[in-house]
């Protein structure tokens, strides 16, 4: 219990305090259905849990996964969005293909389900996605998509033009 500095193991009311810090965090962890596997929650419940977490990745797809699986009857109509949050997050992750798998779900769940609000930002995300892998003809279906979808959506003519500009249409660019 003292000065520990020349010693091989830390001193024990380091190595206890060290035991309690691990079990009260995977008490925390269990307590947030993380760890375990709640089947009480619904499909809502499991969105919001990983809407409402902006500093956990793997968290928020885990949620937004166990909200997919359970999406039916009412809650099916958060298919669209649910695919495109966690796009968003496999992109903070680096996973690309895995987000332009939940794109091209989100967009195509959007369009069978009448659901246009947010598809013009669906498509930009992915024009975005598309373009920053060296895909400029793609993206720029997917800009004109989404500029379709709201002709006012400033963000979407801006990466169009700068597309344009990437590929030499500098016409099309400064238009």
């Amino acid at each position: 219990d003292g000065d520990d500095t020349y010693k091989t193991h830390p001193a024990k009311d380091k190595r206890l305090r060290a035991i309690a810090k691990g079990y009260n965090k995977a008490k925390q962890g269990a307590n947030n259905d993380y760890a375990t596997n709640n089947s009480t929650l619904t499909a809502e419940e499991y969105f919001y849990k990983a809407y409402n977490n902006e500093s956990d990745y793997e968290y928020q797809v885990y949620n937004y996964t166990k909200c997919l699986k359970l999406c039916s009857g009412y809650a099916e109509d958060l298919k669209p969005l649910v695919y495109y949050y966690r796009a968003m997050v496999y992109r903070h992750l680096g996973k690309d293909r895995e987000a332009m798998i939940d794109y091209n779900s989100a967009i195509s769940e959007s369009i069978n389900k009448g659901s246009y609000s947010i598809l013009a930002y669906m498509y930009y995300r992915r024009g975005k996605l598309l373009h920053q892998n060296g895909y400029h003809k793609e993206a720029l279906v997917d800009y004109n998509s989404a500029i379709k979808s709201n002709p006012e959506y400033i963000d979407a003519h801006f990466m169009k033009a700068n597309v344009n500009d990437k590929i030499g249409n500098l016409r099309d660019a400064i238009s």
